[in-house]
């Protein structure tokens, strides 16, 4: 009997385990099906998790102190497309995102400051690049624990 009540209460806790939502990221995948990555961005552009077009992306920023976050986005090269960037926020965060290529080097014109008290928003006109196109997001200091949420359409 208490083998019995033990086994399923060892499963009751494997299942509530594998159920968990993890680091409070909210991703929507789209196209291939593919699963949604488990954190919006990694510390690296080599970990950062891969998306396609069609995905909004929505997670909490790092802070500028403890470096960025990164992720990465497989539209085919030259492909027109639509990148729709909104911050949340307190009153007076900022944040960097900038729209890279794969050897980490800035778009011309794609290093934004978005804050939350002027504009807080924007629309871009970007195109797939080869090899893959990437964001990066930092939070200024003095950090007030902003998220962004990116689609690309």
């Amino acid at each position: 009997m208490n083998k019995t009540i033990g086994s399923v209460l060892w499963v009751a806790l494997a299942v509530a385990g594998c159920t968990k939502k993890s680091g409070g990221a909210d991703t929507t995948p789209t196209g291939g099906g593919a699963a949604a990555p488990a954190a919006p961005f990694a510390g690296t552009m080599a970990e950062a998790p891969v998306y396609e077009a069609g995905a909004t992306v929505k997670g909490a920023v790092p802070c500028s102190r403890d470096g960025s976050g990164y992720a990465k986005f497989t539209f085919p090269a030259g492909q027109a497309l639509k990148m729709n960037v909104a911050v949340e926020a307190p009153p007076g965060a900022c944040l960097s995102v900038s729209y890279l290529n794969a050897n980490g080097g800035a778009v011309d014109g794609m290093m934004k400051e978005l804050c939350v008290d002027k504009n807080a928003s924007e629309t871009w006109d970007i195109q797939g690049l080869e090899g893959g196109s990437f964001i990066q997001v930092n939070e200024a200091v003095p950090c007030k624990g902003a998220s962004i949420t990116i689609a690309a359409q």
